[in-house]
């Protein structure tokens, strides 16, 4: 087979290499369509990992569909020979199956690398490296067909063709091409690992098929980024032992005074954790705990933040947006949930140097009713009021944030647009880091420095597109 050669293939195969021994309990999950005989590739993710997952999501298989998980080999020189016959058109076995990857009839195949272990990049553990394969476009394969294929997936459960992808979490919306996810996920972790009076004591694991002399431990302190404290510790300084899966490396270290620690174990160079740990008796959060006093490991509140599911539970998300703003350290205030005050912004928000932010929250879509339209209206009407020499303000200390508890891939292109124009878009992800953020001394203006550098470090990582690549 004709050998490939592309930078960003070259690239992420250089980068997963030295992890690949590791990756025994890959697997490949895939939606796929009957085109011209053949059964072409709408979406797949090849997950290149060292952890076994029990296969919950049954197959499909009817006259124009097939979907499945299936297990797979993470080898080098299996993910290279599935790359090739990917992106050669040849029939590609996967199980019991044999798919095709369709390019475009006016266009080629395209590849984007992305690669997470930037430490100035919020960490979300989903995956170290990502190869993705863009092919032929979506629509020109399905568009005439959605109400056969419909009608053939609802007596097996699914309404939709779009339900059938979100099941095995390919989003219908975010892209117009047929795509191949290749995902390296990490092989190194920190668990069980505390700080408690003012030593801490960290434990890596490490996949037992890799070499403990490659990992590094990065512990630096959180609050001053690294100034007060900032150490680099080989594998070779963990004290090691094995176990039936992994290598486990402890390390302890003393310190000065207690401190909150960011805590990162790279392998081969590349981040594959990081984690915060505070000492909670010596750094308690007093507004997390008056929290807890009416919600115990704020079990409640999480549910409706994350994933709000019951009608119940999305009415409650913008109060609890309201909650955990109080407990990273903003002074807020929910008015949007006053009848005669619906009109006005849901959450008004100041932080303790004096900025201030304007909160719309949303739970099924990014702008149901022009929501952004309205906020952005809100904040030119309140930095025109605000920016008196009465009040002291300054016009770009009054900020928009919207917030929505879905993944960045479930919304399109609508959250880029709205940073285009000056607003904040969270996440299900920043909420999450936000709830992890409120068990330590809380500090609003970093915080909110953190939001307002997402976009700015996206584009340094990311660039302005994805597939301008082609093959």
């Amino acid at each position: 087979m004709t050998a490939i050669s592309h930078p960003h293939i070259d690239q992420f195969m250089e980068l997963v290499r030295a992890c690949a021994p590791a990756y025994r309990s890959s697997t490949l999950s895939f939606v796929a369509l009957l085109h011209e005989n053949d059964f072409v590739i709408l979406a797949a993710r090849f997950r290149l990992t060292s952890n076994a997952r029990p296969q919950v999501t049954p197959a499909l298989c009817t006259a124009n569909l097939r979907a499945a998980e299936v297990s797979i080999v993470g080898s080098e020189e299996a993910i290279l020979e599935f790359i090739r016959t990917a992106l050669s058109g040849d029939p590609l076995p996967v199980g019991d199956h044999v798919l095709k990857f369709l390019k475009g009839e006016s266009s080629s195949y395209s590849a984007y690398h992305e690669h997470r272990s930037d430490p100035y990049r919020a960490w979300d553990g989903l995956y170290v490296d990502c190869l993705k394969l863009c092919g032929a476009r979506r629509w020109d394969l399905v568009n005439n067909r959605l109400i056969e294929l419909e009608r053939e997936l609802q007596p097996h459960g699914y309404r939709s063709l779009n339900d059938l992808m979100a099941v095995f979490d390919f989003g219908m919306s975010t892209s117009d091409m047929t795509t191949i996810d290749i995902m390296s996920e990490p092989i190194a972790s920190i668990s069980k690992s505390k700080l408690s009076d003012r030593t801490v004591e960290i434990s890596v694991h490490l996949a037992r098929a890799l070499e403990p002399d490659q990992i590094t431990l990065i512990i630096v302190d959180a609050e001053s980024g690294g100034r007060s404290l900032r150490r680099s510790i080989a594998g070779r300084e963990l004290r090691w032992t094995m176990s039936e899966q992994h290598w486990i490396g402890e390390y302890s270290l003393g310190l000065p005074k207690n401190d909150v620690l960011t805590c990162r174990v790279l392998y081969c160079g590349s981040l594959h954790d990081e984690v915060q740990l505070a000492d909670l008796m010596a750094l308690p959060n007093l507004r997390r705990t008056l929290v807890e006093l009416a919600d115990p490991g704020l079990q409640r509140l999480s549910g409706p933040l994350i994933a709000p599911k019951s009608n119940q539970e999305q009415n409650d998300f913008e109060a609890g947006i309201a909650v955990l703003l109080y407990m990273l350290g903003f002074d807020a205030v929910r008015v949007g949930g006053i009848k005669k005050l619906s009109e006005a912004a849901d959450i008004f928000a100041t932080t303790p140097s004096g900025r201030i932010v304007i909160v719309e929250c949303t739970t099924a879509v990014l702008d149901p009713k022009d929501k952004i339209g309205k906020l952005l209206a809100r904040l030119n009407d309140a930095r025109e009021r605000l920016s008196t020499p009465l009040t002291g303000f300054s016009a770009d200390s009054v900020i928009g944030i919207i917030v929505i508890p879905k993944a960045r891939a479930e919304l399109g292109f609508e959250w880029k647009a709205a940073e285009q124009r000056g607003l904040i878009v969270l996440c299900r992800f920043e909420i999450e880091d936000a709830l992890e953020k409120t068990r330590f001394t809380p500090n609003a203006d970093l915080i909110l420095n953190d939001w307002l550098r997402r976009p700015v470090t996206e584009l340094l990582t990311n660039g302005l597109g994805t597939n301008d690549n082609p093959l």
